[in-house]
């Protein structure tokens, strides 16, 4: 499946935060946990939006059937 790129930008910024963030925590500084924490909350609710809206699309593009029996 090919993901729009933003969503593929904000999974390799995450992926370069959390690499800092174990980087800190090695040295014993856990400053950062709460920003990650805030970012991820909010990079949850813009993916499961996004997602919401991909598969109303489906649906309707589907007669608004979705996967049905009816929509053959």
């Amino acid at each position: 499946m090919d993901y729009p790129l933003f969503i593929l930008y904000f999974l390799s910024e995450m992926v370069e935060i959390y690499i800092i963030n174990e980087k800190k925590i090695r040295e014993g500084d856990v400053n950062i946990m709460a920003d990650i924490h805030s970012i991820s909350l909010g990079l949850k609710a813009f993916c499961t939006d996004f997602a919401i809206g991909v598969m109303n699309d489906i649906i309707l593009a589907c007669g608004g059937h979705g996967y049905s029996h009816f929509s053959g």
